[in-house]
């Protein structure tokens, strides 16, 4: 080959990175759409943004602003829901607390000199003392309107709602793991124990003897149709 270029021959090693898991975003914290006050500064929000939408528009984009335009009125309004499912009776004003809490420990593990380091100590251990004493505060109002929940839910007859304000209150979860009978007519509770009877269960239905003979019909002839009464039904029938 009349040409300058030399062949090179490398090994090259790929490292598949892994895809990262998109974060669930929060649900928006709708209960505090309760407060009157709350949700007439919602509608307020949402129906200023409705105004300037146009009217020449396509469907799908009037389907696009519409959305938009709830979501980023119920960013401004209500805001997303913090903690864990079950940190939900937590109010805001505990929150903020907390977030005190947490700036007031990032000073005291931030100070440079002792006399600083002890200020800020009392400062945190104070409003260590303001978050319990708030939180319990926002347990006993959580249950207490739970309790006028359930009050009202079941004068109205709606056992549907009744029954989740009192798996609400009580912690309870759906029990997946049902007890299967053993052999012995023992109960079986543990996973493991549970696997293990399926998996006997199955090798006997489905590892089945083959059959010695097979059944031999002959010259057996399949009839085309059947003859069916398609008639009135007497009461003698019946």
């Amino acid at each position: 080959m009349s040409t300058d270029h030399y062949l090179l021959v490398g090994k090259i090693r790929l490292k598949l990175k892994r895809s990262a898991k998109k974060k669930p975003s929060r649900p928006y914290a709708v209960a505090k759409l309760k407060d009157p006050q709350t949700s007439r500064r919602y509608e307020l929000e949402l129906s200023n943004r409705f105004t300037v939408l146009q009217e020449d528009l396509f469907i799908e984009e009037k389907r696009e602003l519409f959305s938009t335009s709830v979501k980023a009125s119920a960013e401004t309004v209500i805001g997303r829901k913090r903690g864990t499912n079950r940190e939900h009776w937590i109010s805001d004003r505990t929150w903020n607390l907390i977030d005190d809490r947490k700036e007031a420990k990032k000073r005291k593990d931030q100070a440079f000199t002792r006399a600083r380091a002890q200020a800020e100590a009392v400062n945190y251990r104070k409003l260590d003392k303001e978050v319990t004493k708030s939180c319990k505060q926002d347990k006993k109002d959580w249950i207490k309107s739970m309790c006028t929940e359930t009050q009202e839910t079941a004068s109205r007859n709606d056992t549907r709602s009744l029954y989740g304000v009192v798996r609400q209150l009580t912690g309870a979860k759906d029990i997946t793991n049902v007890p299967i009978m053993a052999k012995d007519e023992g109960l079986l509770l543990t996973e493991s124990e549970q696997n293990l009877r399926w998996k006997e269960h199955f090798e006997e239905v489905l590892n089945q003897p083959e059959l010695l003979s097979t059944p031999d019909f002959g010259e057996t002839v399949m009839a085309d149709s059947l003859e069916v009464y398609e008639g009135n039904i007497n009461l003698e029938e019946v």
